[in-house]
């Protein structure tokens, strides 16, 4: 298949969760012998003259409207590839009864209307939409986890000590859930990845920065545990997965995407379902043109 793959951003040079899943997806669809045609929000009139067979839309809140109207009146079959909520506020999405109100509605109601597919990270990520889209409860989808590689994880047989977080002082992520968690368990070191040192912490929180991809698994291995506490919906959050094939335990709420699937329970499922993600998604798209 010829395939128009639209994103805001260029998932080969930006490489957070978003942009790592639609790369193990654009690389599997390479290997399974399909054409892509990258279009970012740039140049996204380009799109418009491809001759693709199927257009997958990633994250694409920078193309507007009208891009989307034109997207409609090609006749074109497109896929839906949920990340973020469908959202002005994007990971801050509540999933409220206000949500149904909004004006975004009105908006996106005519696009999924004729949208050949729609897939989303998790049971979660699925029910918060249909929250707000109700009407997409019967149309054609799929829900297939992060892709990520179980070789990457694994328990590496060190001792462990303390709880480890990753991004957790963001607000999208629960930063005061992750404050009162620490600050009420003063006996328990907590480190947090992905920040700088920050005033007004909890003396037992001590801040990591950034660290290489390819040293987490050992930095997941030097912990009993990975605090997830968000404060609205996770579509999956990789991390999740990562960590528990690591051999962590984790300590979570009902917001974590991943803990929603009823096979998140052991390594074996997780490293399963998450190593097999590539290949289900093709083989849903795959379907969707025969």
């Amino acid at each position: 298949m010829k395939i128009a793959w639209i994103n805001d951003l260029n998932p080969f040079r930006f490489s957070g969760g978003a942009g790592l899943t639609d790369r193990a997806h654009i690389e599997e669809g390479y290997r399974r012998g399909h054409e892509f045609q990258h279009v970012v929000a740039e140049d996204g009139d380009a799109l418009l003259s491809s001759k693709a067979d199927l257009f997958v839309i990633s994250n694409s809140r920078a193309f507007g409207q009208d891009f989307f109207k034109s997207l409609m009146a090609t006749g074109r079959p497109y896929s839906f590839l949920f990340h973020d909520h469908d959202c002005r506020f994007r990971l801050f999405f509540p999933a409220a009864d206000k949500c149904r109100q909004c004006y975004l509605r009105d908006r996106w109601v005519p696009v999924y209307e004729k949208a050949a597919s729609f897939i989303w990270l998790s049971p979660l990520h699925r029910e918060a939409y249909l929250h707000v889209y109700p009407e997409l409860a019967d149309r054609r989808h799929a829900i297939i986890p992060s892709p990520v590689k179980p070789g990457e994880f694994f328990p590496m047989g060190k001792k462990r000590d303390g709880i480890m977080a990753v991004n957790a002082l963001q607000a999208f992520k629960g930063r005061q859930n992750f404050l009162d968690w620490g600050a009420a368990r003063p006996h328990i070191p907590v480190h947090v990845v992905g920040e700088e040192p920050q005033d007004g912490l909890p003396p037992n929180v001590t801040c990591l920065g950034r660290i290489r991809p390819e040293e987490m698994n050992s930095l997941y291995n030097d912990h009993e545990a990975v605090l997830m506490l968000p404060a609205n919906p996770m579509p999956f959050e990789r991390v999740a997965a990562e960590a528990l094939l690591a051999g962590c335990q984790l300590i979570t709420n009902e917001l974590v995407g991943a803990t929603s699937y009823p096979w998140f329970q052991s390594r074996e499922e997780v490293a399963k379902h998450c190593g097999e993600a590539p290949l289900r998604f093709w083989e849903h798209l795959e379907s969707l043109i025969q």
